[in-house]
């Protein structure tokens, strides 16, 4: 059975409590910090898509998500255009530039708003029941490298209780630094090794406008979808922009196998939230073996 996070909402206004729980815990939990309007109208975007391109049940309300009979998984053939269109939406790169989302990436990495770097890099899941295709337990930092104190924003954009699978951290798990990587199952292909009975697993069950915010050396996983309806979410990063960004932070999400920005953002009514300053140092992208993470700024490791 899941521990269920601690509601860090109440101390939005305390950087120095957010911090020190976040050292504790490797992740904050916050209830409602962002608009449901805001977060349905990408949520309602998305379904757009999904209903265009048949993927939702015939002649359901939109707005239930309820899948059609064909399961696709991330990575399948049906699943590319569907992707391509969803990473196209404007609404959907424009919320990870919430005012809510960057002030608190800026609290808690200890720099003004105006410093932070959100991550052109912005990914969407789009999860079918049925699929027994889950996200394996892993850390972030393999995955974007560049800055070690980079942190990650889930954003649900629905209902989601522990059937459908919402996201899962492994609490205290970033003291052990960064772990091997190995081969695994699911969205991603790469996992690290987790005790998937471990009592320090937590979650919640999610509504729109909640938000888990972790570090890249946080352990954390989604479980398959269980539930009857499509789970969707969005996975934003935030580093400071005095730190180095991974080249492959600034593509889009499978570029090159996606398109590149001039083609995603064509028609949109600004595409500030996929650029990044041109004074940005870029690190090259390192191989998974012997792979090193910078000292962290925002977290102890090691020794724990």
């Amino acid at each position: 059975m899941s521990l269920t996070f601690a509601d860090s909402t109440s101390l939005l206004t305390d950087p120095t409590a957010l911090r020190q729980r976040l050292d504790r815990d490797s992740c904050l939990f916050f209830h409602g910090i962002l608009s449901p309007a805001e977060v349905g109208r990408v949520r309602n975007d998305v379904l757009g898509i999904l209903e265009e391109k048949g993927w939702l049940r015939h002649g359901s309300p939109r707005s239930e998500a309820w899948p059609g009979p064909k399961v696709v998984r991330e990575g399948d053939d049906a699943w590319w255009p569907v992707y391509e269109a969803v990473q196209s939406l404007e609404t959907f790169h424009r919320l990870a530039h919430d005012p809510e989302l960057v002030g608190l990436a800026a609290a808690l990495l200890s720099v003004g708003k105006e410093q932070v770097l959100v991550h052109p890099r912005k990914i969407a899941r789009i999860t079918f029941p049925a699929s027994a295709f889950p996200t394996p337990p892993h850390q972030d930092f393999p995955l974007v490298q560049g800055s070690t104190d980079t942190l990650t924003a889930w954003v649900p954009l629905g209902e989601y209780g522990p059937a459908l699978g919402g996201l899962r951290v492994l609490l205290g798990s970033h003291r052990r630094g960064l772990r091997p990587t190995a081969p695994a199952h699911g969205v991603g292909g790469v996992g690290v090794s987790a005790d998937l009975d471990d009592e320090r697993w937590a979650t919640v069950s999610y509504t729109p406008g909640d938000v888990l915010v972790f570090h890249s050396l946080s352990v954390h996983w989604a479980p398959e979808n269980r539930g009857e309806r499509l789970r969707l979410s969005c996975d934003y990063r935030y580093q400071s922009a005095a730190e180095r960004v991974a080249a492959s932070s600034l593509r889009p999400h499978f570029w090159p196998r996606l398109p590149d920005w001039p083609e995603l953002t064509r028609g949109w009514a600004a595409s500030r939230w996929v650029d990044a300053p041109a004074s940005v140092s870029v690190a090259p992208q390192e191989p998974l073996e012997g792979l090193e993470a910078p000292t962290s700024k925002l977290v102890s490791t090691g020794g724990h």
